[in-house]
């Protein structure tokens, strides 16, 4: 019945009616990301929806029901992670096709923005943050790129992977990204351990064999 595209057009609102299981008619609005992804369905009552607009912001949206009008506003999953009294979170500036990540020294109040191709993830675990981000890298194969971080912004050690992660998450010696099929394992290193006595040459390079791509239906003993 109605479309609409929010501020910045990061996201698509469709609007009109579904018949329930009781086979009574319900206004829905769903939403998706600009590549067909759905997000989130939204349930109105009423019959007769007739137009859906988003507030210039994009925090709030409209809806116009027979002789009503709606409002809903937007909860957006925001980027962001805490380590080592700093706090990480994105935003993009107007008009930019770029993502800023902003490192911020919650003692010190001091701020540094690192700028990123289409930040996808960020998170976090004891003295190191995590950027996942589409790869500036010249092989097309590795797409996108996981940047391990200090928290001045600073990439202390960097992977590239031909898999998009959907989901990511990491430990203090791990790193773990998935898709909804494939796994990738990185075991990854930092300056205080390679200057560990124990972290030798061969245990360095034993460590680099330890990353791991596996797929769900391979089977391992």
């Amino acid at each position: 019945t109605a479309i609409s595209w929010n501020h910045n057009g990061s996201i698509l609102s469709l609007a009109g009616s579904q018949l329930h299981q009781t086979d009574k008619e319900i206004s829905i609005v769903q939403f998706y990301s600009p590549l067909g992804e759905y997000m989130y369905t939204l349930r109105l009552p009423g019959k007769g929806l007739a137009a859906v607009a988003w507030e210039g912001t994009g925090l709030r949206i409209s809806v116009g029901i027979g002789g009503h009008i709606f409002f809903a506003n937007i909860r957006h999953v925001y980027k962001w992670c805490y380590f080592s009294n700093t706090i990480v979170y994105m935003y993009r500036k107007r008009d930019s096709i770029e993502d800023c990540a902003v490192f911020w020294n919650i003692l010190t109040n001091e701020k540094h923005c690192k700028t990123c191709h289409h930040l996808l993830h960020i998170t976090s675990c004891s003295d190191y943050g995590l950027l996942v981000t589409k790869s500036d890298n010249t092989d097309v194969d590795m797409k996108y790129a996981l940047l391990l971080c200090n928290t001045l912004g600073i990439p202390i050690d960097t992977k590239y992977l031909p898999i998009e992660p959907k989901h990511v998450s990491m430990s203090q010696t791990h790193v773990i990204a998935s898709t909804d099929n494939v796994v990738y394992v990185w075991h990854y290193r930092t300056s205080s351990r390679l200057a560990a006595p124990e972290f030798n040459a061969i245990v360095s390079h034993a460590l680099e064999t330890h990353d791991r791509l596996i797929h769900v239906d391979d089977h391992h003993s």
